[in-house]
């Protein structure tokens, strides 16, 4: 397939996917907020909604020839009910979206500009994800953070790109501890996953390359975590299980 008609399908699925959270955000949403008063209930249904938009999404993209992948099945580790903090290196800008397709209940951090944004917004907010630094009021202390374990505390299971950024295409950057913190404070489990996405692309250094990005996912099972242990050591053993991953997958 000619580089040109990649970028151009590449762009024509991204704009699909940005009228269908135009049209959920500012049309469907606001409809169903009418009838569903209870903030929770709304929350859940926006919820599956977009986890219906997910998938429909990355269909799309393996049908334009952009990706390929195939939807592995959840281990038996991965919770029915209860929070957890699943953690995930970062390759590529639809990382999340796989993930929030995939995972039931599962919700992420969005940045605060998203989240008043006019177009997106709404989205977001309906969904009731959890807001990352710079909201209003947040000077002083740690109200990202504080944010985080409330949502793990109400049982809610969170993804963290500890990278906070894409990944670099030769591994991986600096981790920060925050997802870490979250888990200790609330006394809830990591789920250490990598993606391999291959050959590079959809990233800050590439963004269409010249043949479909193949994606797998590798669960690296279950850290307990208890309210005594230390977030850095977690985040090391963390990082150390992801980064073996990738060397094992990338001396093939």
């Amino acid at each position: 397939m000619k580089q040109r008609l990649r970028l151009l399908l590449a762009f024509f699925s991204f704009f699909q996917f940005f009228m269908a959270g135009v049209l959920l955000g500012v049309v469907a949403f606001p409809l169903l907020r009418l009838f569903v008063w209870r903030r929770s209930r709304y929350a859940r249904l926006a919820s599956r909604f977009l986890g219906f938009i997910y998938p429909s999404f990355l269909f799309w993209m393996r049908l334009a020839g952009l990706i390929r992948y195939q939807r592995p099945p959840l281990p038996d580790f991965v919770p029915d009910a209860g929070a957890y903090v699943l953690v995930s290196n970062h390759p590529t800008l639809i990382d999340v979206v796989f993930l929030l397709g995939w995972v039931p209940r599962l919700s992420t951090t969005v940045k605060v500009a998203w989240l008043r944004s006019l177009i997106f917004g709404p989205l977001l907010r309906a969904a009731d994800y959890v807001p990352g630094p710079g909201m209003k009021g947040d000077e002083g202390g740690t109200p990202a953070l504080d944010r985080m374990v409330a949502k793990l505390e109400q049982g809610q299971p969170l993804v963290v790109f500890p990278e906070g950024t894409r990944s670099p295409s030769f591994g991986l950057g600096r981790f920060h501890r925050g997802a870490f913190e979250a888990a200790v404070r609330a006394g809830v489990p990591i789920l250490p996953l990598y993606i391999d996405a291959r050959p590079p692309g959809l990233n800050k250094q590439r963004f269409v390359p010249d043949e479909p990005i193949r994606f797998e996912f590798s669960w690296l099972g279950v850290l307990e975590v208890g309210v005594a242990d230390d977030p850095r050591e977690l985040m090391k053993r963390t990082r150390a299980l992801i980064e073996a991953e990738h060397a094992a997958r990338h001396r093939k």
